[in-house]
């Protein structure tokens, strides 16, 4: 889902993978292990521009649990801010959802067409700003052409 958002034009350095960290705080935990294999494959196709990782909740992060949530976040530190291998030695490991028997890249969904009028796009265009960033700052603006352009030019 992470390059879903990317290719529906947010920067990766604005985008942070969010995750719960226990399973009895919701939903959707997923295992550290897997989380660290998924941030490192994140990381080397994103090199100095990855966003980083944001926990629900700090005080029973796995797999320290109460006594020592703080384990959660060190492994999510080491894998944030550790050196970078080269991108041929990285692979999706331990859960990392592979698709084919080859093990290429997952299928992820389409980004959908902006509701944006294409006049709307040419215009932050023209002004010198990626299709991606004008996406991006009209998403933000919800759609203000005037809006979206002053928030590109304070980048």
């Amino acid at each position: 889902m992470y390059d879903a958002i990317i290719r529906c034009g947010w920067r990766p350095e604005k985008v942070v993978v969010g995750v719960v960290t226990n399973p009895s705080n919701g939903a959707g935990h997923v295992d550290a292990r897997v989380l660290e294999d998924v941030l490192m494959v994140l990381r080397v196709k994103y090199p100095d521009r990855f966003g980083g990782v944001m926990g629900w909740e700090y005080f029973n992060s796995l797999p320290g649990g109460v006594r020592a949530p703080w384990e959660w976040a060190a492994g999510m530190a080491r894998c944030v801010r550790m050196a970078l291998p080269s991108a041929g030695t990285v692979s999706a490991g331990r859960g990392v959802e592979r698709s084919g028997a080859a093990g290429g890249q997952s299928q992820l969904p389409i980004a959908p067409t902006p509701a944006f009028p294409q006049e709307s796009l040419d215009q932050l265009v023209v002004l010198g700003f990626s299709r991606q960033q004008a996406v991006a700052a009209l998403n933000t603006t919800g759609g203000n052409v005037e809006y979206a352009a002053g928030l590109l030019f304070q980048d």
